[in-house]
């Protein structure tokens, strides 16, 4: 019987070694696609093989997990019946793109979700900390002297500060590979309070400095919810109405250049999207029909 439990604990263990040898590969992955790949297929590689994973795993699946997974198929194969009725399209494979850019957040957060149990999250979360320190140190210290000196880390003015990019070529690839980190800080529960705050407080600014509105948004509403949560366990419609007025507020730079602006390409979007959807109703155009693959 102890030999039959070592066999188990040895192969537990290998187990964990193999996940934890793959998400660290992956988490290294993410990180330098946004460095150096530019544009690259990595995410939709992990949507299919996310989506693979659920099907050979399938039976793991809470009951709600299932239906929801049921209702985005039946949702993309109304994509692609609208895509046959249109005729706007024949390169099916812009299609297939487009059907797993719609759902491989879905799908990842799922196959994540179930891949490990929450032992085996934590540990993870544990080894990855260290990395998510030293990034959060370091691009602070930088965002904070970019304030005063140009050193190759800033961009295009807003709000009348230069953007902060650390050292990625756009702010949006930093504040993606920030939101990695931010998990992991979310997510580690042995953290001491206090310490985990100065680090909330540190990602918080250093992502302000990007002078984007999602961040700037995410740390106001995450900080809100952060003092509301201890008192309420759901949210009220007034905070919901406080959050949108907040959205508006804060997003008048980017409602300005990329909504009320003629010549940007948002507004354009956003134009003939409403007359393609006029044009097609009540079935639309289907998949890869606005924008691009």
């Amino acid at each position: 019987m102890t030999k039959g439990i070592k066999q188990s604990n040895k192969k537990s263990k290998l187990k964990f070694n193999i996940y934890t040898a793959f998400i660290i590969i992956l988490f290294t992955a993410l990180i330098l696609a946004e460095l150096f790949a530019g544009r690259s297929f990595l995410d939709e590689i992990i949507g299919i093989l996310s989506a693979f994973y659920l099907i050979v795993f399938r039976s793991k699946m809470e009951r709600r997990d299932v239906i929801t997974i049921i209702l985005l198929a039946v949702v993309c194969l109304y994509g692609l019946v609208s895509n046959f009725i249109s005729g706007l399209i024949s390169n099916y494979l812009s299609v297939f793109i487009d059907i797993l850019a719609e759902c491989k957040i879905i799908l990842s957060f799922f196959a994540v979700k179930y891949f490990l149990n929450d032992k085996e999250k934590q540990s993870i979360i544990e080894l990855l900390t260290g990395f998510s320190i030293i990034f959060t140190t370091i691009s602070f210290i930088c965002g904070i002297i970019s304030l005063f000196k140009d050193i190759g880390m800033s961009g295009i003015e807003r709000y009348g500060v230069r953007s902060f990019h650390f050292i990625f070529d756009m702010e949006h690839q930093y504040i993606a590979v920030y939101m990695l980190v931010f998990a992991i800080l979310v997510c580690n529960t042995r953290m001491k309070h206090g310490t985990k705050t100065l680090f909330y407080l540190m990602a918080m600014i250093s992502m302000i400095l990007t002078t984007k509105a999602p961040p700037i948004l995410f740390s106001i509403i995450f900080v809100g919810l952060s003092f509301y949560f201890k008192k309420h366990k759901k949210l009220s419609t007034w905070i919901i109405i406080i959050g949108i007025i907040m959205v508006i507020i804060v997003g008048q730079y980017q409602i300005h250049e990329y909504l009320l602006n003629e010549d940007s390409p948002r507004h354009l979007f956003i134009k003939y999207a409403i007359k393609t959807a006029n044009n097609y109703f009540p079935f639309g155009s289907g998949f890869a029909t606005y924008g691009s693959d």
